[in-house]
């Protein structure tokens, strides 16, 4: 069993930890009774809201979005690879929620990005890869815009990408939006551009990672590459 958080010293024993689901997570073929053993580990070491009784059949797990409050912030997973009806609803609700509105920071993560940019054109194009994440953008992205998200969160495209960009003028909080993908940090790269959105101010086409820290009225993100050095960073004060 590949157990990352175990190797790693009981890394998950130490720090908090938010499991979001990506496209690989869904992959049946991983064990030979069609079960998903990196759903299995992270259900087992998980006491996110939402995912204390995960919902089951035939050893495949069908509700990974959930809820998570980390000091000031209120963060809302969700499960871009299956939309469903029951995820939408979710979705709006907590949205909505007083536990959300309130948090001095409203964050939204996901694997698939609502806006990719970078990625191998045959599979783009020719295979249908650029219709993933469209429910993402055509759905959800108009309410994180209606309802004062501040961050999204994502990966999938392996590089580096940040953008923001003005929350819908009818939304209470008439600011702005920062919309982040982190997927450098250690699979292959994807270096071509197949689609160009105009709104990401960085680009970092290389390995990286990144530090997210909350403390009271302050959230600081810093990204660094390989070496240490700072590629990109930014902070929102209350």
């Amino acid at each position: 069993l590949f157990s990352p958080l175990e190797d790693a010293g009981g890394y998950q024993h130490r720090s908090p930890l938010v499991w979001v689901p990506g496209n690989h997570d869904h992959d049946k073929a991983r064990t030979p009774d069609n079960s998903n053993i990196y759903a299995d580990m992270y259900h087992g070491i998980l006491t996110t809201e939402g995912l204390d009784a995960p919902e089951v059949v035939n050893g495949t797990y069908h509700r990974f979005y959930h809820t998570a409050s980390l000091g000031s912030s209120r963060i809302i997973v969700l499960d871009a690879e299956c939309p469903s009806a029951e995820q939408s609803e979710f979705l709006e609700r907590e949205l909505q929620s007083e536990a959300f509105q309130s948090a001095q920071f409203r964050i939204v993560t996901m694997h698939i990005a609502p806006y990719i940019e970078f990625w191998d054109p045959y599979t783009w194009n020719e295979k249908g890869e650029k219709h993933w994440g469209e429910h993402v953008r055509l759905e959800y992205d108009p309410l994180f815009r209606r309802h004062n998200v501040d961050l999204v969160i994502s990966g999938h495209q392996h590089n580096y990408q940040r953008g923001t960009v003005q929350r819908d003028p009818q939304s209470a909080d008439s600011g702005s939006i920062t919309y982040t993908i982190v997927g450098g940090a250690g699979g292959g790269l994807d270096l071509v551009r197949v689609e160009n959105w105009h709104m990401y101010n960085v680009t970092y086409l290389d390995h990286h990672f990144v530090s997210l820290e909350v403390e009271n009225r302050e959230l600081r993100w810093t990204a660094k590459n390989r070496a240490g050095d700072v590629i990109d960073q930014f902070s929102i004060v209350r």
